[in-house]
């Protein structure tokens, strides 16, 4: 039975004649100055969806805002509570394009007015991020508001920038297993001892190797590419945002994992502005760029190379002028005067493939038997019913499958045998794991595949490849080239 004030809200919300049916409904009822509250969630039809005791921070104005409405500052718990565990948020669980996504908890988020430039922009700006495939955007939900029973229109759920978001983002067990930083760049780059790093002379190979071996470097290069499209003059000098692990895992077949630090998008409240040039206060260390590393970054020729080859991906294939709602009137000057380069020329020279493919370059992943051997496992699936893993020939002859076997245990090496068929070169035979029932008058083996076993190829005496399942989400296929380097592609 729905509690009195419950009933009050809903019968509130029938009469309210602005109520809008197509988006999800907050009511929000807390006393002023007081850190507990009730939150009511409506979906788009106005049912009730569940009550969530929160606490709420004291309502403050966002600053530069262009509306006195307060943004507020939700916490999961009975109070404002810095310590409470999570608060979950349906409307913010994003499934669909972008399997990396799938948060539904957090230890807090902003509701932040629809109207404001930090909502509208920020807002924005993760969307297109999103849209080119780099993952470290943060997700925004559009919501009605009633704040104390009164209509505030339409309000933003904002993702907040915490432990639980990114290890529930990346794949890490616990969020104490993330060291995250906020702030200026250079606050950032002190935090993780990056700084020396970073000051070396980067056309020196070996310099370049040392701080690659620290810094994701192409996720910084994405970042600074799309504060550059969008003119975002605050960057780099407001809501810099990193992590890392804080135990790396040499053995994950994750990046993420590896103790280097990645980059995450931050606010864009003063972007897609007409007025001062972010490209040059990068390049010339002024305004807000006055202490930002980008500047010798650009001295050097393969980061030079690096940033126009992520900033025409990124124009060509989101961060367009209709995508933006926004053309940069300084971005051709600004490539022919620092980079004697046209927009055009960038875009020429933009590598096929997408920012995710450009992004994932890790290392050689020694998990294989023997690589270079013939027949290897070119590609894995192993999450919900897609399960499958295809074997390819990378030799000159064509070899016969007939008498060779596949397993998800090394122990256990001869569970399924290889149909009786011939490869030739470059061919490969796609099998579906034993979950895959769908796939009628496909191959399908007698075992599943799951994340952390060993799935191996037997001859009968040697075993021809060997390849541990990496982590991944419902929506990717890890396919693995053959120098051993590892991509994760989502699954068409």
């Amino acid at each position: 039975m729905d509690d009195p004030s419950l009933l009050q809200m809903r019968e509130f919300l029938s009469d309210e004649a602005a109520f809008s049916p197509s988006l999800p409904v907050l009511s929000l009822l807390y006393e002023k100055g007081e850190p507990a509250g009730h939150l009511y969630l409506y979906d788009s039809k106005g049912s009730h969806g569940s009550d969530l005791k929160i606490g709420v921070e004291n309502a403050f104005v966002t600053p530069a805002s262009s509306t006195d409405l307060p943004t507020l500052l939700l916490r999961a718990g009975e109070r404002y509570d810095p310590g409470a565990v999570s608060l979950s948020l349906p409307f913010l669980t994003r499934t669909g394009d972008f399997p990396t996504s799938h948060v539904s908890s957090y230890k807090n988020v902003l509701l932040v007015p629809g109207k404001t430039p930090y909502s509208v922009n920020t807002s924005r700006f993760n969307a297109l991020a999103a849209k080119a495939g780099f993952d470290g955007f943060l997700d925004h939900a559009n919501v009605h508001l009633f704040l104390n029973r009164k209509n505030m229109g339409d309000y933003h759920l904002v993702q907040n920038f915490s432990s639980s978001f990114l290890a529930s983002r990346y794949h890490f067990k616990r969020s104490d297993d993330v060291e995250k930083e906020e702030g200026t760049e250079a606050k950032v780059f002190n935090a993780f001892q990056l700084q020396d790093l970073f000051s070396a002379d980067l056309n020196r190979e070996e310099e370049r190797a040392a701080l690659e071996e620290k810094v994701d470097i192409r996720s910084l290069l994405t970042l600074y590419a799309m504060n550059v499209l969008i003119n975002n003059p605050r960057f780099p000098d407001y809501q810099f945002r990193a992590f890392r692990a804080r135990t790396p895992l040499p053995d994950s077949d994750l990046p993420y994992q590896d103790g280097r630090v990645y980059f995450v998008t931050g606010g864009a409240d003063l972007a897609f502005q007409q007025k001062a040039d972010a490209f040059a206060d990068l390049i010339e260390q002024r305004g807000y760029g006055a202490d930002s590393v980008f500047p010798h970054l650009m001295e050097a020729d393969a980061y030079r190379h690096l940033f126009l080859q992520v900033l025409g991906i990124l124009r060509r294939d989101s961060f367009t002028d209709e995508g933006m709602h926004f053309h940069n009137p300084f971005l051709d000057a600004d490539l022919q005067q620092y980079f004697h380069t046209s927009k055009q020329e960038v875009l020429a020279k933009a590598p096929k493939g997408s920012l995710a493919d450009w992004l994932r370059s890790p290392a050689r992943d020694e998990s294989a038997a023997k690589v270079g051997a013939p027949l290897y496992f070119s590609e894995i699936s192993a999450k919900g019913s897609f399960d499958s893993f295809r074997i390819t020939n990378r030799g000159t002859q064509t070899v016969s499958l007939g008498n060779l076997f596949v397993s998800d245990d090394p122990e256990d090496p001869l569970r399924f045998r290889l149909p009786a068929i011939k490869l030739s070169p470059g061919d490969s035979i796609l099998i579906h794991g034993a979950r895959n029932k769908e796939q009628i008058g496909s191959y399908l083996c007698n075992f599943s595949l799951k994340s952390g076993e060993t799935l191996c190829l037997f001859d009968g005496n040697t075993f021809l490849d060997t390849r541990k399942i990496p982590p991944m989400s419902d929506s990717e296929i890890c396919i693995i080239l053959p120098d051993g380097r590892l991509l994760f592609r989502l699954r068409h």
